[in-house]
């Protein structure tokens, strides 16, 4: 069954005659006798009695007119919420980033923010503590951040790994080096993004960990004067200034992002779908666009 053949069938029913339902439709007699005589061979039911008068429906018919006119109406009702899809299902979702963070994810999102007419993103960037605050008291819909969620109201989600380096001068002389083990640092004071990293992550070492903030462009013109090296992740290198090198630490656990939102927050189904796509059209995309990326040393 096709759908030109419902309607057509409508129109003959409602009409009661061929001739006026073809003038209805704008097409000829004999284009709408062959779609109802199909319509009744693909059934194996006779649909209408023809005579002189007309034609009028048979007991089989009048069964089917029933069930088919209430399709039809719900199939144009579909039609046309789907047409105002954009002003009847508006969706609001809150994004939190941690610090930094959302450089890696702003561009995409941006990109996909201006195509979506029906939703509205909202986002910012707070320190990764407030980030979990913010989303366990249902003041956003999802948080981005290099915190493992151990919450049980939180669905956790790694979206990737990327090995740690150190970012330091090019014209260093450590630069020829293709990889650093941390006891050849000893001597280099190392700069530390305390929103992404623990303090204690070298204790233990002689390494002097210093100028914890969180401006990276202090801290890359610290790099940039040789007063310090910065330990970084290496997705992170867009934001890395050109003159600069990063050089992985090796047997050092991976820096990992996690995407995250409150199992409580799912609204309703529609809802559900508007993170889901967001999860997969930005997060999940430059996660895996720059997974070959991050693995190069």
């Amino acid at each position: 069954m096709e759908l030109r053949q419902l309607r057509y069938f409508l129109s003959v029913a409602d009409t009661r005659s061929f001739v006026s339902a073809a003038s209805k439709l704008f097409i000829s007699r004999q284009a709408i006798s062959k779609a109802i005589s199909q319509l009744e061979s693909e059934l194996n039911v006779e649909l209408f009695m023809r005579d002189s008068n007309g034609a009028f429906l048979t007991p089989a018919g009048v069964m089917f007119y029933e069930r088919v006119r209430t399709l039809v109406m719900e199939l144009d009702n579909l039609g046309a919420d789907m047409k105002n899809y954009g002003t009847r299902f508006h969706q609001h979702i809150r994004l939190a980033f941690s610090i930094s963070v959302m450089s890696l994810f702003e561009p995409k999102l941006l990109e996909y923010k201006s195509s979506q007419a029906n939703l509205d993103i909202h986002y910012q960037e707070s320190p990764k503590e407030l980030c979990l605050q913010l989303l366990q008291e249902h003041k956003v819909d999802m948080i981005v951040t290099p915190m493992l969620l151990k919450d049980p109201m939180v669905i956790c989600d790694r979206l990737m790994d990327s090995p740690l380096g150190v970012l330091i001068q090019w014209n260093h002389a450590l630069s020829e080096l293709t990889e650093i083990e941390p006891s050849d640092l000893q001597w280099i004071p190392l700069a530390v993004h305390s929103d992404h990293f623990p303090k204690d992550l070298y204790q233990g070492t002689n390494l002097r960990v210093q100028y914890q903030g969180y401006d990276f462009q202090r801290l890359f013109r610290l790099v940039e004067q040789g007063l310090c090296a910065l330990i970084l992740p290496r997705c992170f290198t867009p934001l890395i200034p050109v003159t600069t090198k990063w050089i992985p630490i090796v047997d050092t656990p991976p820096w990992t992002l996690y995407k995250a939102y409150s199992r409580t927050s799912e609204r309703n189904q529609l809802y559900s779908a508007a993170l889901d796509e967001l999860h997969l059209r930005i997060f999940r995309e430059v996660a895996e666009n720059k997974g070959d990326e991050t693995c190069l040393i």
